[in-house]
């Protein structure tokens, strides 16, 4: 199927309208199913030599009907990307020592994918279903402007 959105007209169009942001999901629990999964590696910008690992989690998050109302929107659910920084043992692999990874692990057992003697591997995370902690986190610093973040997730 082809879209109907022109790029060039979009590329070379006007507008006087004011682009609105829309308010941030109230502090709390909400049901996501996790979309998809993909590993990537964060460069310092002001130090190239610094690379860290990171696994994106990206969250279809259900808004619900009350809570849309209240924020005056008409969105089901909202996506949400989730950034797990990865701990790497000496020799380049996953660290899988006591406290390392804790992030990875609340995703593993949300998901049930954290059992001694059951194969993992993060692709088997998407199409879980899981419920994630949303707060707020203000950027920046004192300027009132609230976004939300994953805090955290648990069994769906």
């Amino acid at each position: 199927m082809t879209s109907v959105f022109d790029a060039n007209s979009f590329l070379n169009s006007t507008t006087t309208e004011e682009s609105v942001r829309r308010p941030p999901l109230p502090v709390g629990d909400y049901q996501g199913v996790i979309q998809e999964v993909a590993f990537d590696e964060w460069v310092d910008p002001n130090d190239a030599t610094v690379v860290k690992p990171r696994f994106q989690v990206k969250l279809a998050v259900t808004v619900p009907p009350d809570v849309q109302h209240d924020l005056g929107i008409e969105m089901g659910s909202l996506t949400m990307t989730d950034t797990i920084w990865l701990d790497v043992s000496p020799s380049g692999g996953l660290d899988y020592g006591p406290g390392k990874n804790s992030k990875l692990r609340s995703y593993r057992d949300a998901t049930g994918n954290n059992q001694k003697g059951k194969n993992f591997s993060p692709s088997m995370l998407a199409g879980n279903i899981v419920t994630v902690r949303i707060e707020h986190n203000e950027y920046p610093k004192g300027s009132g402007e609230l976004f939300e973040r994953v805090r955290g997730v648990a069994k769906g």
